[in-house]
């Protein structure tokens, strides 16, 4: 990630018709080339971090710290978080490729990018009580239309007339039960609109 932030180009040359063979003997035996661009101690410090040879390599933080690169940050200052940060990316706009964004919307419940709008509506007082009851009233009111809460009242409100019909059609005559085949219709009718 650091090689890629300071070259916009990748460490190691891989291609996607490598084999996973080729790509470990690439970075084993390849050296990534140090750009003219930058100086001795950020070019050395790439290539301590990216060390084939595990003895050789920068593993950890001490090992980073006492790197000739960071010999001026005061470590302790970064650890108490009182040093002044050289960049502060502004608020109120995306700092990332968007589709990064769209694939967390679509993987993530909650997604980060929508935190301070949760947040804001959490703020949200309405300091009008009168339009709250109002509200509250409403919901009480008018249910939420749930097509599926109506299908589950119609094959129940059916199979009840079908069972009230099966019943009646054996004993009594054909008109009756006819005759009871629509008030049960005109029930179920009822029924989903009294939901």
């Amino acid at each position: 990630m650091c090689v890629y932030i300071i070259f916009p180009q990748r460490p190691f040359s891989i291609d996607r018709h490598m084999t996973n063979e080729e790509i470990v003997s690439n970075i084993r035996h390849t050296r990534p080339s140090a750009s003219v661009r930058w100086d001795h101690q950020t070019c050395d410090l790439l290539k301590m971090l990216l060390h084939p040879d595990d003895s050789k390599r920068l593993q950890s933080v001490e090992s980073m710290r006492k790197h000739r690169f960071f010999k001026d940050i005061d470590w302790d200052q970064v650890e108490c978080k009182e040093t002044t940060p050289v960049y502060i990316p502004a608020q109120n706009r995306i700092h990332c490729d968007p589709t990064h964004e769209l694939e967390e919307m679509i993987v993530e419940p909650n997604p980060l990018h929508k935190k301070h709008h949760r947040l804001s509506r959490r703020a949200f007082k309405v300091e009008d009580e009168t339009l709250m009851e109002e509200l509250e009233r409403m919901e009480r009111r008018f249910s939420v239309y749930n097509r599926m809460r109506l299908k589950d009242a119609q094959r129940s409100a059916n199979n009840t007339l079908t069972q009230s019909c099966a019943s009646d059609v054996i004993s009594s005559e054909y008109s009756s039960s006819l005759s009871l085949y629509r008030v049960g219709i005109e029930l179920t009718a009822i029924q989903c609109y009294n939901i």
